[in-house]
């Protein structure tokens, strides 16, 4: 790994460690990391897939089926959205009132 040196201001610092601190973060360093390698994919790609619309070809690489493969079950919800399949759990905090 390559070692960079950057200065930041104390502000900056100091509420870095404030949220690690409340989040039990420990490795403040690896956060920060985290913290740059996602600004930089922002930067890279946009902050929404449709910030990197206009920089994508039109023609794919590589030949795309809108076949579905056989014997795949594909449901839709009732808007007629493709469903992930994927199982979701939301827990709601209770509130005293």
């Amino acid at each position: 790994m390559a070692v960079l040196t950057i200065d930041i201001t104390d502000v900056l610092l100091d509420d870095i460690k404030s949220y690690c601190s409340a989040n039990g973060i420990e490795d403040i360093a690896a956060e920060i990391v985290r913290y740059i390698s996602s600004g930089f994919n922002i930067e890279r790609y946009g902050a929404s897939p449709f910030d990197n619309m206009g920089r994508e070809t039109t023609t794919p690489s590589r030949p795309v089926s809108k076949e579905k493969p056989a014997g795949r079950k594909v449901s839709t919800d009732t808007d007629g959205r493709q469903a992930t399949g994927k199982t979701v759990r939301i827990i709601k905090k209770k509130t005293n009132t």
